[in-house]
């Protein structure tokens, strides 16, 4: 569609003002898309990152603020339901903090941990 397409009656009068932006007027042009395909894809990316285990909440309770029973039962988790988790985990994790009462949830206060993740170089990030 071009402009001379959508003249109406009404805007006989305006012919010189319509001329001129015809001529000012670029066509449209397709560009070709700079953009970096060597980035990394992380098909978790905009997955929910947070995973229930089931816990009775005594033992959850009892463990959460003690770093070594949370990470052997975690552990323990990791070993039994590998489909859970991360590939990632197998480099290891860090117990990260714990966050304050849910607000959903009452009583409820989450763990959270962070995996540890190394470059091609072993370097850790």
């Amino acid at each position: 569609m071009s402009l001379r397409d959508t003249d109406k009656p009404e805007d006989r009068g305006l012919e010189p003002v319509l001329a001129v932006q015809r001529e000012l007027m670029t066509p449209l042009t397709i560009h070709e898309r700079r953009c970096s395909q060597e980035k990394d894809f992380d098909p978790f990316a905009n997955k929910s990152k947070q995973i229930c285990v089931s816990i009775e909440q005594e033992e959850y309770n009892r463990i959460l603020g003690d770093a070594k029973a949370f990470r052997m039962y975690l552990d323990g988790m990791i070993a039994q339901y590998p489909e859970l988790f991360p590939v990632m985990i197998q480099q290891g994790y860090i117990l990260h903090d714990i966050l304050p009462e849910s607000e959903k949830m009452s009583g409820i206060r989450l763990r959270r941990i962070k995996v540890k993740t190394k470059d091609g170089n072993g370097q850790g990030g």
